[in-house]
């Protein structure tokens, strides 16, 4: 990718790059609407909301229905694309 240099030392993608990076953005915008939505109505069917799931999930507390399985891979899915939006 082809940068600019900033006069405080930091890169900046030339022009040309800003559609690619606007393009990205707005896809993993898109992404992290669709799984709130998904984890929406987890949250509604359980009563639970996904962060206390998850930390129930992870120590064993919600059993193995599929269900479960589904809701802690959206929950990672989300969390991942919230990491790469900061």
């Amino acid at each position: 990718m082809k940068t600019l240099d900033l006069p405080n030392g930091r890169l900046r993608p030339k022009k040309q790059n800003l559609p690619f990076i606007t393009m990205e953005h707005d896809r993993l915008e898109t992404e992290l609407s669709d799984l709130s939505a998904r984890l929406l109505d987890f949250e509604n069917q359980y009563n639970l909301p996904s962060e206390q799931f998850y930390q129930r999930f992870q120590a064993g507390k919600m059993g193995d229905d599929a269900d479960m399985f589904e809701w802690s891979a959206f929950y990672q899915m989300y969390l991942s694309k919230c990491s790469k939006t900061n």
